[in-house]
């Protein structure tokens, strides 16, 4: 049977998301070749030797210091989220009247609700 041996290690480092101790996870593949990263104990966050992102972590800050430190920003995305929202509530109306609008309300704040929960979920790890 083949199996990967991990062996992990203090680096003396915190994470800078969490605060988390930050430990160098050296794992012995099969066939005797190593491949080290640097692994966050409380978000789960790994990067490489060279510094470079190779897993995004779960904690509650990750995500925007990923998208802090890489440049990618939501906003863009975020406005056109928010237009086409505008834009197909404006649609419904003048192809349904009023009563598509009694129907689509509901809908949306009901869509707005489960998001919440969702993104609450994630930031505190209500599920895995």
């Amino acid at each position: 049977m083949f199996e990967t041996k991990t062996t992990w290690e203090d680096s003396g480092h915190d994470c800078e998301h969490c605060g988390g101790e930050v430990l160098r996870r050296v794992d012995t593949l099969p066939g005797g070749s190593v491949e080290t990263l640097f692994q966050c104990r409380d978000c789960g966050c790994q990067w490489s030797e060279d510094g470079k992102w190779v897993r995004v972590g779960d904690g509650r800050f990750c995500q925007s210091a990923h998208r802090r430190q890489t440049g990618l920003t939501g906003s863009y995305s975020r406005r056109l989220f928010i237009a086409l929202g505008v834009l197909l509530l404006l649609l419904a109306a003048r192809l349904g009247g009023i009563g598509a609008l009694r129907f689509l309300l509901p809908l949306a704040l009901l869509g707005a609700v489960v998001w919440t929960i969702f993104q609450l979920g994630r930031a505190y790890h209500w599920w895995a």
